[in-house]
């Protein structure tokens, strides 16, 4: 069957699965992804903002299109996707390797992730209301004790009201503090230089810690799953210049580990009978292609021993 030529191929896949197509198509060529690969570091990922940067084009933007408006300037897309990728052939052609890269990696992963992507997975949300009422207590029990410091009761999450207590009640010291057209500032970079002055310094970093779990992963996945209890983020080939894949809506790689709470909230994740989570990850990837070009014996050897040198 012929391959498919298009722009966020993945996006296309995902719809045909959605409408119950089980043999999904061989990907040819994706515009999107093929302007990534010919350089990760342009801004241009719109349809419509290839088309003008690649072609010139001067048309009516493509982007945000009803139903009715697609069907009718459905030649015309179709057209601008032909010549985009016409282009790209001729410029992957030109770099040793990238075709090959493009050929054997780049369009088979796309449908390997837009079968990701709509499988979803699966989130045990039952444990997560139990640990949001854990965290609530804990939340709880850092508020007293912050109040109890600050000897008033205040919004902690208030950088006007926290920079009251601390700097004018408290009296701690200033030298050095970042300041604004409100007062001293409060972000976590500054509060570390207040460390060992006070005891409400740590327990208010504590608090935004705990705080911040919540409100970003143990309050917030849940409402997002659907009404199987699956968790369906988005994995970008094109935001990561450095040629990773990105998650998002919602992110699932930005969940801690260095801390308890952080791990506890990744055993929500569950694999499902008869199946198992693999956890895989590149070591130090980017450092270990550094260490190989740059010919560095130092960093080559360290890699050897297994060191981690970040």
């Amino acid at each position: 069957s012929p391959k498919l030529v298009g722009y966020d191929v993945k996006s296309t896949l995902k719809v045909l699965l959605e409408i119950g197509t089980t043999a999904l198509p061989e990907v040819g060529h994706d515009v999107l992804l093929g302007a990534f690969l010919l350089n990760s570091l342009r801004r241009e990922q719109t349809l419509t903002e290839l088309a003008e940067a690649d072609l010139h084009y001067e048309g009516s933007p493509f982007d945000d299109l009803d139903t009715d408006e697609l069907m009718a300037r459905a030649p015309e897309i179709i057209a601008v996707i032909k010549a985009l990728h016409e282009q790209q052939v001729k410029e992957l052609v030109s770099i040793p390797k990238l075709p090959e890269l493009a050929r054997d990696i780049e369009w088979p992963v796309i449908p390997v992730l837009a079968r990701m992507e709509y499988q979803g997975i699966q989130l045990d949300t039952n444990y997560l209301k139990k640990f949001s009422e854990e965290i609530d207590d804990l939340v709880s029990d850092y508020e007293q004790q912050i109040y109890g410091y600050a000897d008033a009761e205040f919004n902690i999450g208030s950088p006007g009201q926290l920079a009251e207590i601390l700097f004018v009640k408290l009296q701690l010291p200033t030298k050095g503090i970042k300041k604004g057209k409100t007062g001293f500032s409060t972000a976590a970079s500054e509060l570390d230089k207040l460390r060992g002055e006070h005891p409400i310094v740590d327990l208010i970093t504590q608090y935004r810690e705990v705080a911040k779990l919540k409100n970003t992963y143990v309050a917030t996945l849940p409402k997002l799953v659907d009404d199987n209890s699956r968790l369906h983020t988005t994995c970008n080939l094109t935001i990561a210049q450095t040629g990773r894949l990105s998650s998002t809506d919602p992110n699932l790689q930005n969940i801690p580990t260095r801390t308890e709470l952080g791990r506890r909230i990744r055993t929500a994740f569950v694999a499902g009978k008869g199946n198992k989570l693999v956890s895989a990850d590149y070591s130090q990837f980017e450092l270990r292609l550094s260490a190989v070009m740059s010919d560095d014996k130092d960093l080559i050897d360290m890699f050897n021993r297994d060191v981690d040198v970040h």
